[in-house]
C-alpha cells in the first residue's frame, strides 16, 4: 500500500513541475500577446503593463523554486527513511541470527556436561571397567562409531602403547594390538603428547563394522591420556561426522578427570586396612 500511495504522490509531482513550468512560459510571452493584440496601448501602457508583469514573474518563478526545493527535501527525507528502516531491519536481523548463534552454542554447552563422565567413574571401581565406561561415555555423546584406549607399556627393549579396551572395535581374542612410540598416528601422538584431529582418514584406515554392514569413517580424533604431564596412554575415536573445537575440549577433560579419579579401594582392601586398625 505505501508504494502504491509513493507511485501516486511522484505523478503529481511530475504534473506540478510541468504545469508550473508551463505557467511560466504563459507569462513571460503574455506581454507580447497583449502587445500584439491590444493596438491602442501607449508607450506609457506598456512601461506599466512591463512593471506589473515582472513582478509577477518573480513570484511565480520564486514559487517554483520553493515548489522544487521542498519536492527535493521531502524526496531526500522518504530516502533517509528507507534507510533508517533498511539499516533498522538489519541490525535487527543481525540480532535474532546473534541470539540464535548463542542458543545453539548454550544447548551445545550444556549437551557436552560432565555428568556421564562423573556417572561412568563413580560407577565402577575396577580400573578396566572405568576405562571402557568413560570410553563408552564418550563414544556415545560425540557420536563416535569406535573408540579404543591404549595404555603405555614400559619394558627394557622399548616403550609401546598396547590396546587395553575399546568401544564397538573388533579384534580376535587371542590378537593383541600394539604399537612402538613413534609407530604410525598412535605413536606419533605418543611420542609428541598432541592431539591429532584428521579430516581426511584414508580409505579403509578403519572400519566400523554394524548390522547394516561395513563402513570407513573420514573422521579421527586421537588425544593423548596424561598425568603429570606425561604420556600413560593413548584415546582412539573415529566417526563419520567431524570432531569440532568443543567437542575435542570435552573429550581432554573427560579423559582428565579419569585419569586423576581416585582409585576405589575392593572389599578386601578395605577390610585389610580396618583390621590393621583394630590391631593397632
Amino acid at each position: 500500500m505505501e508504494s502504491k500511495y509513493t507511485r501516486i504522490s511522484f505523478i503529481f509531482i511530475v504534473i506540478f513541475i510541468i504545469s508550473m513550468i508551463y505557467t511560466t512560459l504563459q507569462l513571460f510571452s503574455l506581454q507580447d500577446e497583449l502587445i500584439l493584440g491590444v493596438s491602442t496601448l501607449s508607450t506609457d501602457d506598456i512601461s506599466e503593463l512591463s512593471s506589473v508583469l515582472n513582478s509577477i514573474y518573480i513570484t511565480v518563478a520564486l514559487s517554483l523554486i520553493i515548489g522544487l526545493i521542498a519536492i527535493l527535501l521531502n524526496f531526500k527525507t522518504d530516502q533517509e527513511t528507507i534507510g533508517h528502516q533498511l539499516s533498522f531491519s538489519n541490525n535487527n536481523s543481525k540480532e535474532k541470527s546473534a541470539e540464535k548463534l548463542s542458543a545453539t552454542a548454550d544447548e551445545e554447552q550444556s549437551n557436552l556436561d560432565m555428568s556421564s563422565i562423573h556417572q561412568a567413574i563413580k560407577s565402577n571401581s575396577d580400573k578396566k571397567d572405568k576405562h571402557a565406561a568413560v570410553l563408552t561415555a564418550i563414544c556415545n555423546k560425540v557420536e563416535a562409531g569406535q573408540g579404543a584406549i591404549y595404555m603405555v607399556k614400559d619394558s627394557k627393549e622399548e616403550r609401546s602403547i598396547q590396546l587395553y579396551t575399546s568401544f564397538a572395535f573388533h579384534i580376535a581374542e587371542n590378537e593383541a594390538l600394539s604399537f612402538a612410540f613413534g609407530e604410525g598416528l598412535i605413536g606419533q601422538v605418543a611420542v609428541e603428547g598432541n592431539t591429532l584431529n584428521i579430516d581426511d582418514v584414508p580409505e579403509n584406515y578403519i572400519n566400523i563394522v554394524s548390522g547394516l554392514g561395513s563402513a570407513s569413517p573420514r573422521h579421527l580424533l586421537i588425544t593423548p591420556l596424561l598425568k603429570n604431564k606425561k604420556v600413560i596412554g593413548i584415546v582412539e575415536l573415529a566417526s563419520f561426522t567431524a570432531f569440532n573445537k568443543k567437542e575435542e575440549a570435552w573429550i581432554e577433560e573427560g579423559l582428565n578427570l579419569l585419569v586423576n579419579a581416585p582409585a576405589k579401594k575392593t572389599a578386601a582392601e578395605s577390610a585389610t586396612k580396618k583390621n590393621k586398625t583394630e590391631n593397632e
